[in-house]
């Protein structure tokens, strides 16, 4: 297997316009010639996806490779807020000033004093009401846009680049929020894609995952014996309308998969599971999703209830069914068959495609070389 690696740059920030970090992919093929004939397939984790975790590129990637794909991995927004190895922490303006006068302590504006006096007082906690920031460079949860155009910039880069492909045969590929980046894909190019295969998507953006302040004290780590709890950095808002990173209505209702938003994607397959016992995206909410895809995409559901869990395939009914990547992917493929081929994806129409949302409309202007840019207007 031949493994390839590119950083190049990442799309625009379309909604809050904060700077991007660079965007790194990799593309993982046949030693044998070829590849122009094998389809495209882009596995996208959930939460807290490593392209180079074990399992995923010992494992998994070989094996879809083994099958005859072109296989892509990418280190989509957001993923270093779950991964980071070495990340930064902050504390919000006057946690010191509260810490003093809360506490009565006299300590430094320094947080390794604050732990050292926790520690050497036999406390093992830090309140949570003196939770800290975690930064991971400008990344924080854009819970599907940026992730989306991400792929898709990958898939116009590859282009580019004459890395050999059929461009006629493209699959995503998608576990959780990844599985939900596949279906967000579909939705900005329906002509692209020829299938995506999806277990335990989520149906809508969450918004205590794009912040977590509106769902506090729910992540901590270990320091030195001291348990400090912690928020991801987050610039969305919600209070006022005027500030910079207000969550709009409109912004959650372009990551709603119910919006009617797949003109296009007439002739591409969506293979899906669902738990009936998802704790996370409930069953009936997965099921009006289905009744909005099965207007516009070939639509092969499966909701796995108790009866079908084997131990093998699917080991429970909860979000992600604790499903073997390897025997879904197999699974889907059987009921695939034959991957549909779709000639002319959005690039090579070259025409752009609006995505109303209420007072604002996503605009993607696809141009025949490739390039592609998306405005909200």
């Amino acid at each position: 297997m031949e493994v390839q690696h590119f950083t190049i740059d990442a799309p625009p920030d379309i909604e809050l316009g904060i700077p991007r970090l660079p965007l790194t992919y990799s593309v993982h093929s046949p030693h044998t010639s070829g590849n122009s004939k094998r389809p495209l397939l882009f596995f996208i984790g959930g939460f807290g996806f490593r392209p180079d975790d074990d399992y995923v590129a010992g494992k998994l990637v070989p094996y879809l490779v083994s099958q005859g794909f072109v296989t892509v991995t990418v280190g989509y927004h957001g993923s270093l807020l779950r991964t980071a190895s070495e990340p930064t922490f902050t504390v919000r303006p006057g946690w010191f000033d509260d810490f003093r006068r809360i506490t009565g302590a006299d300590v430094p504006d320094d947080p390794k004093a604050v732990l050292a006096l926790l520690r050497t007082n036999g406390i093992d906690e830090l309140p949570p009401v003196f939770s800290v920031i975690k930064q991971c460079g400008t990344d924080y949860e854009s819970f599907g846009t940026l992730g989306a155009l991400d792929h898709l910039q990958v898939y116009a880069d590859m282009v580019r680049r004459g890395i050999p492909f059929d461009r006629e045969r493209v699959v995503a590929f998608g576990t959780s929020h990844g599985a939900y980046l596949a279906m967000m894909m579909l939705k900005f190019a329906p002509h692209t894609l020829s299938a995506v295969i999806e277990n335990s998507c989520w149906v809508h953006a969450v918004e205590t995952e794009m912040n977590n302040l509106w769902q506090p004290y729910r992540h901590h780590f270990d320091a030195g014996g001291v348990k400090v709890y912690y928020t991801n950095f987050s610039p969305w808002t919600r209070d006022d309308p005027s500030e910079p990173g207000y969550l709009k209505p409109e912004y959650m209702q372009i990551r709603d998969l119910r919006e009617p938003h797949y003109d296009g994607a007439d002739r591409a397959v969506v293979v899906s599971y669902h738990g009936a016992d998802d704790q996370l995206v409930p069953a009936d909410l997965k099921r009006s999703l289905w009744t909005v895809l099965d207007r516009d995409v070939d639509l092969r559901a499966t909701m796995v209830t108790a009866d079908k869990v084997d131990g093998r395939l699917f080991k429970n009914t909860k979000h992600g069914l604790e499903a073997s990547l390897i025997g879904l992917f197999d699974d889907a493929m059987a009921q695939l068959g034959t991957i549909p081929a779709r000639p002319g994806d959005d690039f090579e129409r070259g025409r752009p495609r609006s995505l109303p949302c209420d007072r604002i409309t996503y605009e993607i202007d696809y141009r025949p070389d490739h390039g592609f840019s998306v405005s909200v207007r």
